[in-house]
């Protein structure tokens, strides 16, 4: 059965503070492609862009790996910026009007509307109190919305956004690209931080003018900090402070130099802290869509809530993936839900799919 399109509002939390870690992930994200464009790939196009002072002398074989590397880098982002959107802007599947009752009703019509395999322990359809509504297979409350999803997954607290069964594969591309985003990211911006930072950077030491020393110096004990770039270390923070306390004393290059090296650090770390979680992600969720697993139901697992073994919605690997990312594979890694079979209400019996 073919997917219909969905008509009711994108449910969101009403929490006051809700959209401030969309709106934190948002500013980090521009943020890193702002710097990983101006800093790290632009200099290698056009050598006296830069201020970083990293590249003097580029090949036509360099710049050719350079323009290859920015454009990959960009139809990433957009893909993440497309997907993230499609997530946060896609309903997740509500309960239709249809199975919407008062519980009184006569309970084996609605079963028979249903044909649901998940059943209470007395064999009646799962029926929702608070929605008043009866809950098709894989469908449950969420309680950041208010609402039941259709093949609900989780609540994501980045995005503001319950995940389901219309918006499940957006989010997944979303984790997806979010993770090559920050590994390409890392690994554009790791050797750049190694040759600037102690105690990554083997450069010999250069004394700081004595103007600069002076103004406010730090105490000697940090020297013995770390064995080797300490005192570089120490320079760098002497030069930090004294841009901020006296600009006067500071030469503007070198005021630029630390300001773009302070840039790739911070760059290169928040980097980090995206790719971690993204990585994770990808690997959870690629393990329970093997196993034809939502979240929720493995959740329920662990906690005892539902018995360990096959799921009832495993139809092998191959078709669980086909039933999440749609039947054409050129279509998997494109935010579109072109070739997704299905409602969310009803699934394909298991020996149909063997």
């Amino acid at each position: 059965m073919k997917s219909e399109k969905q008509t009711f509002p994108v449910p969101r939390s009403q929490s006051p503070c809700s959209f401030a870690p969309l709106i934190l992930l948002v500013a980090i994200e521009l943020v890193i492609y702002i710097v990983t464009t101006g800093l790290v790939l632009l200099p290698v196009l056009l050598p006296n862009l830069g201020i970083s002072g990293g590249h003097s002398h580029h090949s036509y074989v360099t710049i050719a790996i350079g323009v290859l590397l920015l454009v990959t880098y960009q139809v990433l982002f957009i893909l993440l910026c497309v997907s993230a959107f499609c997530t946060v802007t896609t309903p997740p599947g509500d309960i239709p009007s249809w199975l919407r009752s008062d519980g009184k009703s006569d309970l084996h019509s609605y079963s028979n509307l249903l044909q649901a395999v998940e059943r209470k322990r007395d064999g009646s359809p799962r029926f929702c109190r608070k929605t008043m509504a009866y809950k098709p297979d894989r469908a449950h409350y969420c309680a950041e919305v208010g609402r039941c999803v259709l093949q609900y997954q989780t609540f994501s607290v980045s995005l503001n956004s319950a995940i389901g069964f219309y918006n499940y594969k957006y989010y997944l591309l979303t984790v997806f690209y979010g993770f090559c985003t920050s590994a390409w990211v890392v690994g554009a911006c790791l050797p750049d931080v190694m040759d600037s930072w102690p105690p990554f950077s083997r450069l010999p030491d250069s004394s700081p003018p004595p103007s600069v020393a002076a103004a406010v110096p730090l105490p000697i004990g940090a020297r013995s900090l770390l064995d080797m770039g300490a005192a570089d270390l120490q320079r760098r923070i002497e030069f930090g402070v004294n841009a901020l306390v006296f600009p006067s004393v500071v030469d503007d290059d070198e005021t630029s130099q630390y300001i773009v090296d302070a840039t790739m650090l911070f760059t290169l770390v928040a980097a980090v802290l995206l790719l971690i979680p993204c990585l994770v992600l990808c690997v959870l969720h690629g393990y329970l869509i093997m196993r034809g697993y939502t979240l929720y139901e493995w959740r329920q697992v662990l906690d005892g809530k539902r018995a360990k073994g096959i799921s009832l919605f495993d139809y092998g690997g191959l078709h669980n993936v086909a039933l999440t990312l749609g039947v054409y594979p050129t279509l998997w890694l494109l935010p579109t839900r072109s070739g997704i079979e299905g409602n969310g209400i009803f699934f394909p019996e298991q020996e149909r799919m063997q």
